[in-house]
C-alpha cells in the first residue's frame, strides 16, 4: 500500500496547492448552503411541527448518506486504496442510511424493518471485519496519517455520540422549561447532525483526492 505521505513532483505540488485552496472553498460554499437549507425549513408557515423525515434538512441527510458510500465504493474499485477499510467505512454508512429512513419503512413496510435491514448489513460486515482485521490495522495504520481520519473521527463523533445526547428531549425540556417546543429541539438536533453529516461527506471526498494523489503520483514515478 503507497505511503499518503509520498512526495509529489514540483509540477503535482503546484496542482496539489491549488486543489487544497479550491476543496476549501467547496466545503465552505456547502456548509452555507446546510445552513441556508435549514433556514428555509424553519421559515415554513403554519403550527406544524418542524424539522421532521420529509424536511429539506432531513432530504439533505439522507442524500450525503446515499452519496457518501457511494463514492467510497468507487475509491474502493477504482484505486484499490483501503479496500478494507472503504469497505467497512461504506457498510457503515449504509446502515445509516436505513437507520434515517426508519419512519418511512415502519409506514410503508412495517414497524421495525430497519432493524431487520440494518441487521442483514452488519452481520456480514461485522464478520468481514473479524476476517480482514489484521488488514485493516495496517490500512488505518496509514488511514490513521490523513485528513481523512481526523475529519471522519469528527463526524462520527459529532453525529452518534455528541447530537444523541445533545438531541434527548429531557435536556431540552430542562433548558426551555415552561416554553419547551419540539421544533426547538429538532433544529438544535438536526442541525448538529447535519455539519456532523457534512464532515462525513468532506472526510470521504478527502479521500477520493488522496487516492487521486497517490495514483498519480505512481503514475508519474512509473
Amino acid at each position: 500500500m503507497p505511503s499518503p505521505n509520498v512526495p509529489l513532483p514540483a509540477a503535482l505540488q503546484k496542482k496539489q496547492d491549488a486543489s487544497f485552496f479550491l476543496r476549501l472553498v467547496i466545503y465552505i460554499a456547502l456548509t452555507a448552503l446546510a445552513a441556508q437549507l435549514m433556514m428555509w425549513d424553519a421559515q415554513l408557515d403554519g403550527d406544524a411541527i418542524k424539522f421532521t423525515e420529509l424536511s429539506i434538512t432531513e432530504l439533505t441527510q439522507t442524500f450525503i448518506l446515499f452519496v457518501s458510500p457511494l463514492l467510497l465504493l468507487y475509491i474502493r474499485a477504482r484505486f484499490s486504496l483501503f479496500r478494507t477499510g472503504t469497505l467497512i467505512m461504506a457498510s457503515f454508512l449504509l446502515a445509516s442510511l436505513i437507520r434515517e429512513q426508519d419512519a418511512f419503512l415502519d409506514d410503508y413496510l412495517f414497524d421495525g424493518c430497519w432493524k431487520i435491514l440494518v441487521a442483514l448489513l452488519a452481520v456480514p460486515t461485522l464478520i468481514y471485519t473479524w476476517k480482514k482485521r489484521r488488514r485493516l490495522m495496517r490500512e488505518l495504520k496509514y488511514y490513521s496519517t490523513t485528513a481523512s481520519y481526523g475529519l471522519f473521527l469528527a463526524g462520527f463523533l459529532v453525529v452518534y455520540v455528541f447530537a444523541r445526547l445533545y438531541g434527548r428531549s429531557a435536556f431540552w425540556m430542562a433548558v426551555l422549561e415552561q416554553d419547551y417546543s419540539r421544533s426547538i429541539k429538532n433544529a438544535a438536533e438536526e442541525g448538529t447532525e447535519m455539519i456532523g453529516y457534512l464532515l462525513v461527506l468532506f472526510a470521504v471526498m478527502e479521500l477520493l483526492f488522496l487516492a487521486r494523489r497517490l495514483h498519480r503520483s505512481a503514475a508519474s514515478v512509473a
